[in-house]
């Protein structure tokens, strides 16, 4: 149905997983789509799920980062195993769109280092505001890029619910946003009893109209640095007709606001 929509994972952990699995399925997702796979890869952290899968969380760290190498030689085609097995079906160009989503100023020095994209969270916990609290892996990832010949990919990502007023956007996400919140709060990386407005600043949500989600985006400090924009409904989950709606929202009012511009579609036959 589709020719230029680029299809993107978000964050696949890795730990989790197994490698060569992952890259055969990326491989073929890829090859079905043209080559308009994006693939995103992290850590992940949640010891839940690290003792749900029988997981190590303490070596995390070291087999993200030989799972993002094994990846890279996988599409790459080198051999694999030895018995001089090859990923099928080829995927040569995927290793350039790798993304590595990062929590910590060292996994953005190792995502600039490998030549990967940098993919941020759509919010960031602490007694900051998140674009602030994200400038300094911003920071170390285009530093550790410096000289190197691989383009800068920064993926930022964030959370909007465009509607009529901001009124109208609470009372529609407002329950699976507090659903969100109670898993955060057992967590304790959200303080308990706050109010909905507040529970959406520490989210780090653009909601209301769709001018006043704009702005917020704009106000954004790592919106300057972005090469790709990423706006999802999370924690929010509308129903199909509600985000259609809201697709058209952003592709009409939201993201001309910030520059973008459409191609001219294809008429087709």
């Amino acid at each position: 149905r589709t020719s230029r929509l680029r299809l993107g994972t978000a964050v696949v952990v890795l730990p989790l997983e197994d490698l060569l699995r992952v890259a055969e399925d990326a491989a073929v997702v890829d090859a079905l789509s043209g080559g308009r796979l994006e693939l995103g890869v992290g850590t992940g952290g949640d010891p839940e799920e690290f003792e749900a899968f029988g997981r190590s969380l303490e070596t995390r760290q070291v087999q993200t980062a030989s799972g993002i190498d094994l990846l890279r030689r996988a599409f790459r085609g080198d051999a694999l195993g030895t018995r001089c097995q090859y990923l099928q079906p080829p995927a040569p160009t995927l290793a350039d769109r790798l993304w590595q989503g990062v929590m910590s100023v060292q996994s953005a020095r190792n995502a600039a280092v490998n030549g990967l994209g940098l993919m941020l969270a759509r919010s960031a916990f602490g007694a900051k505001p998140s674009d602030e609290l994200q400038l300094p892996l911003v920071e170390a990832y285009t530093q550790g890029s410096n000289n190197r010949h691989a383009p800068q990919r920064i993926g930022l990502s964030r959370s909007i619910y465009p509607a009529a007023d901001r009124q109208t956007a609470l009372a529609a996400m407002g329950a699976e946003v507090l659903r969100n919140v109670e898993g955060l709060v057992a967590q304790r990386q959200l303080p308990a009893g706050l109010s909905l407005e507040e529970y959406c600043t520490r989210l780090n949500i653009a909601y209301g109209h769709p001018d006043e989600v704009a702005a917020t985006l704009r106000a954004d400090r790592i919106l300057p640095f972005a090469t790709d924009l990423i706006l999802q409904f999370n924690p929010a989950m509308p129903a199909l007709d509600e985000a259609i709606r809201m697709l058209e929202a952003i592709a009409t009012s939201v993201a001309p606001q910030l520059g973008w511009k459409a191609q001219a579609s294809k008429t087709l036959p």
